[in-house]
């Protein structure tokens, strides 16, 4: 049998096996020659370093990710092939390939190999990314789930799956890579620069994540893994050790004319969140008739701490057939199969706030409360906070699936047909699953007192009446329900590519594509008014007794981290079983303390506590994109300098129909129970339906010239788009009724235009030898048609609402640098030849920054997720062993520009540390010891200004030990 590794190949004539590696080996490769990097076998369509090393004539160029040819992409992947050179494996290997990816390609290219991902502590695909240059992602729960490109957030990075759009089960175009095991890749490229072959969608860059194929490796081959996971939140080894385990098998014949592959992954996680929350914060607050001078203060609408055990699944099955029954043809066919599921009951202790109970406040200049007090006596019983113990759950059970066929043909020796075809569907149906429930304890006779810690830190109360008293439990709050998504894509592909052997003209392509994307969306609740219910409104307002034992309350001890969150929070509080609780409100001990107890059994018959669909919320949008695009490719040289260039042309038509289900608002009335409250009146539903068209041409043009053999300068300019969100575009109406502070109203609009982008970079590298190299890019880009949600007051029967609206209103600038720099010390003697570091930084500003404050009160735009990052590593490989120190720093960044209280937020700068050992027992096994965020980092945001602290969060490190064998 042999050892199926992933190689890269260096300058040199010896060659090592993977069981040198073991037995001490000394691998160090030998001087680069002008062939040396290029020397990374990526297939047969690899890119030639110089017309002088292309075997006297011009082959095959790589000119991007093949969309015609997406399962395909023989540019991407790696061969198990010996050319005479030195065999690098492990972490080199992915370094040299990276290294030669980038080289090889006309445009602006980075990527992370599956050597890479497999050996780091990388839980999914955007995990691994985050160490590209210009790559920043949005963490929680101690993972990584989507991904910004060059401060462009998650909804402007086109992500492919073998060349291939995979659909989502979220609201929005945003890629979940939660649902992608990073041991599915074998290699992810980012495309940093537009090219005519590229699907449009991508104005921060377009993510092509291939999977491995059957001809991939030689004969049989199979490898696998499994570790135990422990995660603790407080840090080290504590909890239970929970399993991954994965599996790739294989087989290709001696000629590689037919090859199959399968694998597979099980992943166990058990976490727990811990989080204190402020809900954003309330602005312009007149609290003149405690002091004249109080009549614009800012105190936020809660202070909730959150204490939230979860249990994360995933799973996978890839599988791939690859038959070429002549010389001429070739099939080739992939599935790919993925789970992920969310579960895990969040207990959370809330202090709601109500500005008439407050007696006395202090503030700094900017109208910020410093600090307050609520008192409990002689106010009505309405207006006295409550102690509120809330049980809420947003489970997510997320499949997602794709196929596809590819055909190709040899139309002739130079031209090649090929025809691709693929069906992808997510979907997220947790349907009645969700819940969230409240129960408390008013705080009478006492007066309390509301603190703010200052930056970094959650405000908190004291003086509270016990958290841990069983006794006087009031029954609030209850909903139950959660959204239902569905997602659909199915694509079809016909590319043409002719290549040429003499002349500066050395291939054309051509190419029509058509795709077809569907949303559903509907969420279920509880029976009443959209955005409220019956059981919502006739339990609310603290008027039922709830006996602890009819609902197993008990204590929750959450430990010491919550304070370091915010200094002075309770740490201890009830919490109960839900089960119980929706049970015990289902009878007439309970029933009979309401009001209207009869009206409420009534209700019960009807089904008041069974979550069911709720009309308004239904849409249906359906997006149908045809594409043609043109290429051509030149090379010669320009005083013996080799140089490349790339033109393309692309013509893209959307047509988009959204429909929905409409319910006009007739009324609104306070909740008699509730001061927090109130009860809407709706009038019957309608159908709605909206339509948009647009149509864009999408120039490009990249520019490649060799200076020397180890140095390369580039150019490029290109046009490219990103489609609204598909949430953006629904027909329905969102109304929100839960805080009379803050009653919302959302609406989407089918006619938004999708952005545009006129984009412009530059680029210099210099390939010192192997995984060795410095690199510099700037990059430049004039984006219009913004989608910018516009929110504002309106008055409805009495009540303000903020009503937020898309609209395309506002077009930026942004510029940027990427600098990069990898070095292996080759030179220096013995073992110490085995280090080498790592380290990348990039620069992103626009014109449309402005500062927090500013952005509130002028209303002007801005541009989420902009921040610079940062990555550097020391990592050592030698004598069969492997190790790596990893940081990965995001600076602050504006999250958003309207949160749930409607003024931007910004997400602090977040900094971790990653460490992954490993040693090589055989030629067959190696055993791995992996730990994330080394330093505790915790995630925060404030509103505003940083004493506005609206977030933060607790996650802990994860470590993971294992054993990996592969044949």
């Amino acid at each position: 049998m042999t050892l199926a590794v992933s190689i890269a190949l260096v300058g040199g004539t010896a060659t090592v096996s993977p069981y040198a590696l073991a037995s001490g080996a000394d691998i160090s490769p030998t001087p680069a020659t002008s062939s040396s990097v290029a020397a990374v076998v990526q297939g047969n369509n690899s890119q030639t370093e110089s017309k002088s090393t292309a075997e006297g004539s011009k082959k095959k160029t790589n000119v991007g990710i093949a969309e015609a040819r997406p399962a395909n992409t023989p540019a991407d992947v790696k061969k198990v092939q010996t050319l005479g050179s030195v065999t690098v494996v492990g972490q080199l290997s992915s370094l040299e390939q990276a290294a030669s990816t980038k080289r090889d390609a006309v445009g602006i290219v980075d990527s992370v190999s599956a050597e890479e991902a497999g050996q780091f502590p990388d839980a999914n695909v955007a995990d691994a990314l985050q160490r590209v240059p210009g790559v920043s992602v949005d963490r929680s729960g101690g993972e990584s789930d989507q991904i910004t490109v060059r401060g462009f957030g998650p909804s402007f990075v086109n992500v492919l799956v073998n060349g291939r759009t995979m659909a989502t089960a979220n609201t929005g175009r945003a890629f979940d890579f939660d649902v992608l095991p990073a041991e599915l890749i074998q290699q992810a490229v980012v495309h940093k620069t537009g090219m005519a072959n590229l699907p449009s969608g991508g104005i921060g860059g377009t993510v092509n994540i291939i999977t491995s194929q059957p001809t991939d490796f030689n004969g049989f081959h199979t490898s696998f893994s499994a570790e135990g996971i422990n995660d603790h939140t407080g840090g080290g080894l504590h909890g239970d050790v929970t399993p991954k385990v994965d599996f790739m098998i294989g087989n290709s014949n001696a000629d590689h004319t037919f090859g199959w592959l399968i694998s597979g992954l099980y992943y166990k996680r058990d976490h727990v969140e811990q989080a204190v929350e402020a809900d954003g914060w309330d602005m312009g607050l007149d609290l003149s008739a405690i002091n004249p001078s109080l009549s614009n203060v800012s105190a936020p609408q809660t202070v909730q701490a959150d204490y939230w055990p979860q249990m994360y699944i995933r799973k996978s099955i890839n599988g791939a057939i690859e038959w070429n029954p002549t010389d001429k043809l070739s099939i080739k066919v992939n599935s790919l199969w993925t789970g992920f599921q969310q579960n895990g009951q969040e207990d959370s202790l809330g202090s709601f706030f109500i500005p008439q109970n407050i007696s006395s406040a202090k503030v700094d200049g900017n109208g910020t409360a410093l600090t307050y007090t609520r008192t409990g006596i002689n106010v009505p019983a309405d207006l006295v906070m409550a102690n509120d113990y809330i049980e809420s759950s947003t489970p997510q059970n997320t499949k997602s699936y794709m196929t596809g066929l590819n055909v190709a043909y040899q139309l002739t020796p130079s031209t090649e047909l090929d025809f691709d075809s693929y069906n992808s569907k997510a979907w997220d149906k947790p349907g009645a699953g969700g819940y969230f429930t409240v129960v408390g304890t008013k705080n009478f006779d006492r007066v309390v007192t509301w603190n703010n810690n200052g930056p970094g830190l959650l405000p908190s109360y004291s003086g509270l009446t016990s958290t841990t008293d069983l006794n006087d439990l009031k029954a609030h709050y209850l909903g139950a329900g959660s959204q239902n998504v569905t997602g659909q894509v199915q694509g079809n592909t016909l590319h043409l590519s002719t290549q040429f052997i003499s002349g500066a003209l050395t291939r054309l392509d051509f190419g029509i594509n058509n795709t077809n994307d569907t949303k559903r969306l509907v969420s279920y609740s509880l029976p009443g008014p959209p955005g409220n219910s019956l059981a919502a409104i006739e339990y609310s307002g603290y008027v039922a007794d709830v006996p602890a034992s009819a609902i197993g309350a008990r204590v929750l001890n959450t430990g010491s981290i919550i304070n370091s969150l915010a200094p002075g929070e309770p740490t201890q509080w009830v919490t109960y079983d839900v089960a119980k609780l929706l049970a015990y409100y289902g009878t007439p001990a309970a029933y009979d303390q309401l009001p209207d107890p009869g009206a409420f059994a009534g209700q019960l018959a009807g089904g008041a506590l069974t979550p069911v669909p709720e009309p308004i919320t239904y849409s249906y949008i359906q997006e149908h994109t045809r594409s043609a695009y043109g290429m051509a490719t030149f090379e010669d040289d320009i005083w013996t300098l080799p140089w490349q260039l790339n033109l393309g042309l692309r013509f893209t038509t959307t047509d988009t129909v959204s429909s929905g289900i409409g319910q006009q608002l007739l009324s609104i009335r306070a909740n008699p129970l509730d001061i927090t409250a109130v009860i809407p009146t709706f009038g019957p539903t309608s159908t709605l339906n909206t339509r948009g068209v647009y149509h864009n041409w999408l120039p490009s043009l990249n520019f490649k010239l060799n200076l020397s053999q180890n140095v390369v300068l580039r150019f490029a300019f290109s046009k490219t788009l990103t489609q609204p969100d598909l949430g953006s575009l629904a027909s329905g109406q969102t109304y929100g009724f839960d805080n009379v502070h803050l009653l919302t109203l959302a609406e989407g609009n089918a006619e938004l235009k999708p952005y545009t982008s006129l984009n412009y970079d530059a680029g210099i590298e210099w390939y010192i030898n192997g995984p060795s190299y410095l690199a510099f890019d700037v990059f430049h880009k004039k984006v219009s048609n913004f989608t910018t949600s516009i929110t504002s007051v309106e008055d409805m029967f009495g009540y303000p609402f903020l009503v937020t609206r898309p609209e395309n209103l506002n077009s930026a600038r942004v510029r940027g640098a990427e600098a990069t720099f990898n070095y292996q010390f080759t030179q220096l003697p013995g073992l110490f030849s085995g280090f080498g570091i790592g380290a990348n930084y990039t620069y992103v500003h626009s014109d449309a920054s402005a500062s927090p404050d500013l952005i509130a009160t002028t209303g002007q735009f801005a541009i989420p997720g902009m921040g610079d990052s940062y990555n550097a590593n020391i990592y050592y490989q030698k004598y069969g062993a492997e190790a790596r120190l990893a940081w990965n720093w995001r600076g602050h960044y504006l999250s958003s520009i309207a949160n749930y209280a409607g003024f931007p937020e910004t997400t602090s700068a977040y900094g971790q540390l990653d460490l992954s050992a490993s040693y090589a027992l055989t030629k067959h096994l190696s055993v791995f010891l992996q730990g994330t965020n080394l330093n505790n980092e915790m995630i925060h945001s404030y509103q505003i200004f940083q004493n506005m602290a609206d977030y933060a969060e607790a996650d802990g490190q994860t470590w993971s030990v294992g054993i990996r064998g592969r044949w």
